[in-house]
């Protein structure tokens, strides 16, 4: 059986070929935070080396059945609230870019009511238990914070 941990980030193998890809996507509305809908079929072969990266780090083999991906396009004043995606096994999140005053994307714990910051570069991705209750803070720059997810359910449970 294969199961993420906390959350497993590094950089994703073909991370150029995927930041060409967020950043050349149209559909900003102007809202403060923008969805552009994806279909799996149409970025298969971007996410799987990260896919296949990640199962070689758990020296696990990997089943999965993944759902429609999306683009979160953070415009300044966006933000994201505290969530998870509880019917899935395990998410993953392709950050594109980065800037001062950025959003973070961050893990909350509803025990402590901690905030727990994530540090990215441009062009890592990390991989995460879909269980886990996360969230996207303030942007505050006007430059849009580009990202790229994806859930996936594990096969053969």
């Amino acid at each position: 059986m294969f199961e993420v941990d906390r959350y497993t980030m590094f950089t994703a193998p073909n991370a150029e070929e995927l930041t060409q890809f967020v950043m050349s996507l149209e559909g900003d509305t102007g809202e403060e935070v923008d969805k552009i809908e994806l279909l799996w079929q149409d970025v298969r072969e971007l996410i799987i080396p990260s896919v296949n990266h990640l199962s070689r780090l758990h020296k696990k083999a990997i089943d999965y059945d993944p759902t429609d991906p999306w683009v979160n396009l953070y415009n300044e004043g966006g933000c994201k609230e505290i969530h998870d995606h509880h019917e899935y096994d395990f998410s993953c999140v392709f950050f594109a870019n980065s800037g001062d005053n950025f959003s973070e994307f961050f893990f909350f714990d509803w025990d402590s009511g901690m905030i727990v910051p994530i540090l990215y570069e441009p062009g890592s991705i990390m991989f995460f238990s879909a269980k886990m209750a996360h969230g996207v803070s303030i942007h505050k720059n006007e430059v849009q914070r580009r990202t790229l997810s994806c859930n996936f359910k594990i096969l053969g449970l």
